[in-house]
């Protein structure tokens, strides 16, 4: 819910920092980072450890995760 359906976050989110648009910034990493962003979390903001958390996501989710987020495009804000 944090990146919306479509990796553009929803307005009016009580979160500091915002969150980022996905369809901007995944372009600008490689895989292996996208991954760790998800596995460990982002310091300092509202990022969580999606592989750390208790019944939290395996590997291979986290894999499909970076797949589906490098098929994101430009959304028409």
């Amino acid at each position: 819910t944090c990146h919306g359906l479509n990796g553009v976050p929803p307005r009016g989110l009580d979160l500091d920092p915002y969150p980022l648009d996905l369809t901007v910034h995944v372009p600008q990493h490689p895989d292996g980072q996208i991954f760790l962003f998800i596995e460990k979390g982002i310091p300092g903001s509202a990022m969580p450890a999606w592989g750390e958390i208790a019944n939290g996501l395996t590997d291979e989710q986290i894999w499909h995760l970076v797949n589906f987020l490098r098929t994101l495009g430009i959304v028409e804000r």
